[in-house]
């Protein structure tokens, strides 16, 4: 049996307590693409609806396949910091078009879904950017470890 050596292998960034909460931020994640799906897609299905809807499905399908990559043990995430801001922006594009269609919309019962769905649209932003600025923090924080000027020269 040949056994591998981990001494060249780095432990992840922020430990146990660093892992459980980047666990917790793409299943969150996860959860609010799978709901916002859900909302929109209903619409979608029935024909009724404009593009705003295709796109909130198309962001939320995207979003939930990149946090299910993301979870992947052997990736660190933090490197791909740049497309979670891609992911924040279309957060935030989904978010102010249906927050200018919904948010000050008085309704009885036919806009409700759209209300609930544009506020998980709010959490799925925020969700992203936290993603975002965390990954670009320590993506900078690797990068300065690693040139340190702490070598030595033979």
């Amino acid at each position: 049996m040949v056994l591998k050596s981990t001494s060249n292998r780095s432990a992840p960034p922020g430990g146990v307590v660093g892992l459980a909460l980047r666990i917790l931020l793409r299943v969150s994640q996860i959860i609010v693409a799978i709901v916002t799906a859900a909302l929109y897609g209903k619409d979608v299905g029935a024909g009724n609806h404009a593009a705003a809807w295709v796109f909130a499905v198309v962001v939320s399908v995207l979003s939930a396949l990149t946090a299910g990559v993301y979870l992947l043990p052997f990736l660190r995430s933090h490197k791909t910091f740049a497309w979670d801001a891609i992911l924040f922006l279309f957060w935030t594009a989904l978010f102010g078009a249906f927050a200018n269609m919904y948010l000050h919309a008085v309704c009885k019962t036919g806009c409700r879904n759209m209300k609930t769905a544009m506020w998980f649209d709010l959490i799925g932003m925020l969700l992203w950017f936290i993603s975002a600025t965390a990954g670009a923090v320590m993506f900078w924080k690797e990068r300065r470890r690693a040139y340190t000027g702490r070598g030595s020269v033979v």
